[in-house]
């Protein structure tokens, strides 16, 4: 073969090479290099007018900040990453080094990729978010007020989160600034963030809110807490308030359903199923934030565990309880203890007629078995009632579900 041919045959190959090349490139490489979809650094104007809130300086973890286009750069590249673990840990790594000078960058490339690429990272986003907060305070959180999309309002909670957590006293006075309906919608954001810090002070701010206010922020208040010092400190945030005749008992039972399912949960990775309701003994008895669907939810839980045991606890603590606790923990245990024994439940059904919530536990057993299409076993539990109207009443809703094929719903 002739040097000519030769020659030929290496300028096709060079050839292929670059048009391969540029027909692979990927749809990333060519967006990363677009216009920017969030605009360039904005000073806020009212941060200037009001130095309660002031932007304290804070630099990023790196000894060595980065310009705002490569801050945009590298997060564009790792969020290519399909491995999420990796690339929480390089987002880790990048987000110490977000200032006040290359958030924007940061955020941008997020708004790229979903734009041109679609992919969505909630989890980053949120973390992001957070941090660039932590950075640039109100200038960020004043960007997304000042923005017009669809989440500008979710935007601005997450990144004043990131602030009150980080400079909450700068992060409160920016708030007391703003309009009252701009307050309502941001305040959850703020007490959360704050409660990561300072839980009391975080509920000291959330009582002096309207009542529907309180009862909306306390779960986040109490997970701040939870946070910050653990389950005994949300705990100390119960107790604060269990005794105020300032806060609703409404509110008082919301936070102690929130409390309680930490408890459960604990108690259940634990292994000690018991524990929550041993943790329940100090709450019985009148003027409790124990209410009925916390009650019911505890037992339940120990129940599932060990529905005899659940039974004889409830027995042995029920003089000390209120007759509303009473009246939500006894039918739960002996509804578990329906489904996991029946013959111990038939056992102290029939010791137990006469039992103050006799009938309730009957009602519940019939509307059980109507809803598993076992009509015929309802109709037998429901001649056991000694109270004619409440019998005839079940009755009447046995024949109603009888003919039906489907169970009750």
């Amino acid at each position: 073969m002739s040097s000519l041919t030769h020659v030929g045959w290496a300028l096709v190959a060079v050839i292929s090479f670059a048009l391969g090349h540029l027909a692979t490139q990927s749809s990333a490489e060519r967006h990363a290099k677009a216009p920017p979809l969030i605009a360039s650094a904005a000073t806020s104007k009212s941060g200037e007018a009001n130095g309660a809130y002031r932007l304290e300086p804070k630099q990023g973890g790196s000894q060595h900040p980065i310009s705002e286009a490569s801050a945009s750069a590298h997060t564009f590249d790792l969020l290519l990453e399909p491995n999420r673990g990796k690339r929480l840990r390089e987002l880790s790594y990048l987000l110490e080094g977000i200032t006040q000078d290359n958030w924007k960058g940061v955020m941008d490339a997020f708004v790229r990729q979903t734009a041109f690429e679609g992919r969505e990272h909630a989890m980053e986003w949120n973390l992001m978010l957070e941090r660039v907060g932590e950075v640039a305070g109100f200038v960020a959180v004043e960007d997304a007020l000042e923005s017009n999309g669809i989440h500008r309002l979710y935007r601005a909670a997450a990144v004043l989160n990131g602030w009150a957590g980080a400079q909450p006293e700068s992060a409160i006075a920016w708030v007391q600034t703003q309009a009252p309906d701009v307050q309502q919608r941001l305040m959850p954001a703020l007490l959360g963030g704050l409660a990561r810090t300072d839980p009391a002070q975080a509920l000291a701010i959330a009582l002096a809110q309207p009542a529907e206010a309180f009862e909306q922020t306390v779960s986040q208040i109490l997970d701040g807490a939870v946070q910050k010092g653990g389950f005994s400190e949300a705990e100390a945030l119960l107790a604060s308030i269990r005794h105020n005749p300032e806060v609703r008992e409404e509110a008082k039972r919301r936070a102690f359903i929130d409390l309680s399912r930490k408890r459960v949960n604990m108690a259940r990775l634990r292994g000690i199923p018991f524990d929550a309701l041993d943790w329940m003994d100090i709450y019985l008895g009148s003027a409790s934030p124990a209410g009925p669907t916390a009650v019911r939810e505890i037992v339940s839980s120990a129940a599932e565990a060990d529905a005899e045991g659940a039974v004889k606890w409830i027995e042995a603590h029920s003089g000390r309880m209120n007759p509303e606790q009473l009246k939500a923990a006894l039918p739960a245990a002996i509804e578990s203890l329906a489904r996991s024994s029946p013959v111990e439940f038939s056992s102290w059904m029939s010791k137990n007629s006469d039992h103050p919530q006799y009938e309730r536990i009957v009602e519940a057993t019939v509307t059980r078995l109507l809803k598993g299409g076992e009509a015929e076993e309802a109709l037998k539990w429901t001649q056991t009632l000694p109270d004619q109207q409440a019998r005839v009443e079940l009755e009447q809703l046995v024949q109603k579900h009888r003919g039906n094929t489907e169970p009750l719903q």
